[in-house]
């Protein structure tokens, strides 16, 4: 069976003939930059969306109105127009936020995370500013990040299937005493001042990879801890968790460099790691896995995981965008720092704080934002709006020479950043089954982690042959033409999740 023509849609119609028009806007942006008028013309680009806004919501009020005047005393008094019913569709049921934090397991694990991710995050400020204090090289304090994703997505498949197959507890408890190792030899190495390029971009990398082995555990684990009418508010406080610790990480670490040095932040970091290692173990209570999946063989799974690949066109789906949107969002972790410390000269208090302004732009759009959009917009529709923010945010990006409006503007990329991956993440959840869910967040992360390192070494070395500016916008354009692709690839997938639910080795 065919899909249906999304590019028949009025929506899609109206998207795909206002691209090439804004394209101009943008390319003509980067020049009105350079001469100077650029408030006249963002003057302008603002005004075009908030009347298409208004003439869409005088659009419904008319059809609304139409409705009620059109029903029929014989007819189906209650099955609206197909305009309508594309109107009135995205509509969700509600579920409270913080139902999952009623569970004392989840609880206690969620509150371990922010506790520990905080820890890691003032690390990785702590690692950028020695770096940038090193070398003057944009590849080199990029590269940091690039190995990140490098280590997720060399290792996170292997690890999906040990989550599979082996007690996901036990993993997460023995990796992150590793980690906690690591961080303390980090720590020795900063005490006696023997802190090279080398060495940050080494342990950069071996802490990528004990973070990639715990994430597909991690990832299973959480859902089984919770009923499933929960699973989309434990994607939303995961993600809060994550920019929570991306607000306090960074602040913190601006705070103790220069107080007290980065060895100070080292050690916490591997204290946060023990923390975390030690919350794990008592909880028990509830079975990670099947005895029937402690009993196949690794090439079982494997088999398994490329028959749902294979077969199963939402996944293809899902696996596509989460490329799609990597190579795209590694903009805002490759150019963030490279912006903020070349171009604004930013100080180590002053980097904390932009990494804080985009966790709480993802804060923002976790709580407030996405409840809103939800009920107006479906998964799709999401995506194309947080597509559209990050448009806006790379342009600006490469224009604002302001330090506090910057800061501004990677709220907006944060807020842009959650409410793309929590569709996504929720889109690769529903498709997946508890046996395979491990695998499917593994391979989900390698593919969104081999479109972070493409993407990272794509934006990484184009500031040193054509200058920081240009590569924002040039950024910012290419995202925009790549919006239609998101009509074709959308993740409303109709009785997905019951499709979901066959077993793929039957």
């Amino acid at each position: 069976m065919r899909g249906p023509p999304r590019f028949r849609s009025p929506l899609a119609i109206g998207a795909i003939a206002l691209i090439p028009i804004a394209m101009l806007f943008l390319l003509g942006g980067h020049f009105a930059h350079l001469a100077g008028i650029l408030l006249w013309l963002l003057l302008i680009l603002c005004l075009c969306p908030l009347m298409h806004i208004r003439l869409r919501r005088r659009h419904r009020e008319h059809l609304s109105k139409s409705e009620h005047k059109g029903k029929e005393p014989n007819g189906d008094a209650h099955s609206p127009s197909p305009v309508a019913q594309h109107l009135a569709e995205p509509s969700q049921t509600k579920t409270s936020i913080w139902g999952p934090l009623k569970n004392p397991v989840f609880r206690s694990l969620w509150v371990a995370s922010l506790v520990s991710g905080s820890a890691v995050s003032a690390q990785d400020t702590a690692l950028r500013w020695i770096m940038n204090g090193l070398s003057a090289s944009s590849l080199l304090l990029s590269a940091i990040s690039t190995l990140t994703f490098l280590a997720f997505c060399l290792l996170t498949f292997p690890a999906g299937m040990a989550a599979d197959r082996i007690d996901r507890r036990r993993i997460l408890k023995f990796i992150n005493l590793l980690l906690a190792a690591a961080s303390g030899l980090l720590t020795i190495f900063a005490l006696l001042h023997r802190i090279t390029p080398s060495i940050i971009l080494v342990f950069a990398f071996i802490l990528a990879c004990g973070l990639a082995t715990t994430a597909p555990a991690w990832t299973a684990l959480m859902p089984e801890l919770v009923e499933e009418k929960y699973w989309p508010a434990v994607s939303a406080l995961g993600g809060a968790q994550l920019n929570l610790s991306g607000i306090a990480g960074p602040a913190i670490g601006g705070f103790l460099i220069p107080a007290f040095g980065t060895s100070v932040v080292f050690g916490l970091a591997a204290a946060g790691f023990l923390f975390l290692a030690w919350m794990v173990r008592p909880s028990r209570s509830c079975e990670s896995r099947s005895p029937s999946e402690g009993r196949k063989t690794w090439s079982g799974l494997f088999k398994e995981l490329i028959n749902v690949l294979t077969s199963h066109r939402p996944m293809q789906v899902v696996l596509a965008r989460n490329v799609l949107f990597s190579l795209f969002i590694s903009v805002i972790p490759t150019l963030l720092p490279v912006t903020g410390l070349k171009v604004l000269r930013m100080d180590s208090a002053s980097l904390g704080l932009l990494f804080t302004s985009l966790a709480i732009g993802g804060v923002v759009g976790g709580f407030w934002i996405v409840p809103v959009v939800k009920t107006r917009l479906t998964s799709n529709g999401v995506t194309i709006l947080a597509g559209a923010m990050l448009v806006l945010t790379y342009f600006l990006m490469g224009c604002i020479r302001d330090a506090r409006l910057f800061m501004l503007v990677a709220g907006i990329g944060g807020m842009a950043w959650t409410l793309a991956a929590a569709e996504l993440w929720a889109a690769g959840l529903y498709t997946a089954t508890a046996e395979l869910r491990g695998r499917v967040n593994a391979m989900l992360m390698v593919v969104s982690n081999g479109g972070m390192v493409a993407g990272g070494l794509l934006w990484g070395t184009m500031p040193d042959r054509y200058g920081i500016d240009a590569t924002l916008h040039a950024a910012s354009i290419a995202l925009l033409s790549s919006l239609p692709l998101l009509f074709w690839l959308s993740i409303d997938f109709k009785g997905a999740s019951g499709g979901a639910k066959s077993n793929p080795s039957s």
